[in-house]
């Protein structure tokens, strides 16, 4: 199977990590040995990957940018934001693709899925409407991705 670079903005336990965990849970036993996970933060979700033997690299970045941030806290964030992307891409080049589980992590892992030439997936698992995200945000998954 082609090893496969998983993004998660959380460290956190919450239904896309849950669903995230059973994803490469079931990819390690079916032989996916060198599939990795990356977090963009520390917490119950990385503990429990390492419990099962899932390889992870925690990145620790907090982007600060929340689904309701505006233009300004995106600029503020897009220096750590590319950063990241530049992490990503570095680990992205092991892998023969990249599985982004949140926005988050889309925006950031598409980034350095393009820097690295390697195929992207992004499982979309929010309402992209005004109730779930502010206007700068829906723009960016919505362009971004073009």
């Amino acid at each position: 199977a082609p090893s496969v670079l998983f993004i998660d903005q959380s460290g956190q336990l919450g239904g896309a990590e849950l669903s995230l965990f059973d994803v490469v849970r079931t990819r390690l036993d079916a032989g996916a040995k060198r599939d990795t996970v990356a977090l963009f933060a520390e917490g119950p979700f990385a503990d429990q990957l390492r419990s099962a033997g899932v390889r992870g690299e925690v990145l620790q970045e907090d982007l600060e940018v929340q689904k309701n941030a505006g233009l300004t806290r995106h600029m503020v964030a897009a220096p750590n934001a590319l950063k990241l992307a530049l992490r990503l891409r570095n680990l992205a080049t092991q892998h023969e693709a990249i599985y982004a589980n949140t926005q988050r992590a889309a925006v950031i892992g598409g980034v350095a899925a393009k820097w690295a030439r390697k195929p992207f997936l992004w499982h979309l698992r929010d309402m992209r409407d005004a109730s779930h995200f502010s206007r700068a945000n829906r723009r960016i998954a919505v362009r971004g991705r073009r």
